[in-house]
């Protein structure tokens, strides 16, 4: 098997780390100890904590993948977004939701650090919207989404809603926040 590389494991143990425990409380030496490499090894592969933080944020969206194409599969749209939620929420809910979700997490504490971050989160955000909106406009013209709102509008507000109900359960280290939102998207996503 080969051996990983020091740039895939810096990026995945202290990805994993700054998730845990935030943005400001991750310094390059507690993410090269966690990644177990030299803290030298961090510069020949990131400019800087910013940079990596960057980096990290993309590989946590690529490991949620798996739930953003359940949105373009087959099959009724209101199915795929309810799927796709709860795919999220799986991602979400280990050691009863303690870490939150790292989009979230870094949208409230590195947004007002980091002009870069933030613009950051916003892209992925935003890209996370349009999938969305676009599978809700799908099931607006098929008839199993409702219409009351526009499919894009509908999307920003349920992006909002889970990352205030995955921020709750952080809180309260329990899923009653995101059940409340799975059992109010059958309400928004009704015809």
């Amino acid at each position: 098997m080969p051996r990983i590389s020091n740039r895939e494991q810096i990026l995945e143990a202290g990805r994993d780390f700054i998730h845990r425990q935030g943005y400001s409380a991750s310094g390059i030496a507690e993410i090269t100890a966690a990644a177990g490499v030299p803290k030298g090894s961090f510069y020949s592969h990131f400019e800087s904590k910013e940079a990596f933080a960057s980096a990290a944020l993309d590989s946590y969206c690529a490991q949620g993948e798996a739930a953003f194409v359940l949105l373009e599969g087959a099959g009724p749209a209101d199915e795929r977004v309810r799927a796709h939620f709860k795919a999220v929420d799986k991602l979400v809910c280990g050691q009863s939701y303690a870490a939150g979700c790292m989009l979230g997490n870094f949208a409230i504490e590195a947004g007002p650090l980091s002009e870069n971050l933030r613009k950051h989160v916003s892209a992925l955000l935003a890209r996370w919207t349009t999938r969305l909106a676009a599978c809700l406009e799908e099931g607006q013209k098929e008839g199993s989404v409702g219409t009351a709102l526009p499919a894009e509008t509908l999307a920003r507000f349920l992006v909002g809603a889970w990352h205030g109900a995955v921020q709750r359960a952080k809180v309260e280290r329990n899923g009653r926040a995101t059940s409340a939102f799975h059992r109010t998207l059958e309400t928004l996503l009704r015809p």
